[in-house]
């Protein structure tokens, strides 16, 4: 480069009988479809239908209260299309209630940990705590589950002798029989 900022150019002289490599690809299973594509779709300025809707949506949102799991799917929903920009107050009005009211979803864990994210998202100082309680026990026996089936996994991997490992396994199938 120089003072004045411009900068000097090559060109590179490709040689004609060069024989390059090709990764020969298989033709694409989609064709040039993509390519092609032509929609009839055409934009329209109809507010008057956008309002229809989201009046529609509205309405559907704040029906479904008395079923807190369905309007906790319903405001996710409204959520991942990228639209609940439109119903900021009626989520947030949902929610606060949601927060301030206990709603059982008998043991639904979906529901519950759907409860928990939507909250926590929206801002509400929520803890896990409850949640660590709900399941303590269910926690606690799968972890022994684990680590049981970790060091089993590790006998048969490293400390054991193929006699040794044909003893354990003819054992453990025994054991097997006595609590089926």
């Amino acid at each position: 480069m120089s003072a004045e900022g411009s900068a000097t150019f090559s060109t590179a002289i490709v040689e004609p009988d060069v024989n390059r490599r090709s990764a020969d690809y298989a033709p694409s299973v989609w064709g040039d479809h993509f390519l092609s594509y032509a929609t009839d779709f055409m934009e329209t300025n109809d507010e008057g239908e956008h309002k229809k809707l989201k009046e529609e949506v509205k309405r559907e949102l704040m029906a479904s209260i008395s079923k807190p799991s369905q309007t906790l799917d319903f405001i996710d929903a409204i959520q991942r299309l990228g639209i609940s920009y439109h119903f900021e107050v009626e989520i947030d009005e949902i929610l606060r209630e949601m927060y301030n009211s206990h709603c059982d979803f008998n043991n639904d864990l979906y529901a519950i940990s759907l409860k928990f994210r939507l909250l926590r998202q929206q801002g509400y100082k929520i803890s896990c705590v409850y949640f660590e309680r709900e399941y303590f026990l269910a926690r606690r026996v799968l972890t022994k589950v684990i680590a049981m089936t970790s060091v089993i996994d590790d006998i048969y991997d490293v400390y054991g002798t193929p006699d040794e490992l044909k003893l354990f396994t003819d054992a453990i199938e025994r054991s097997d029989q006595f609590t089926l």
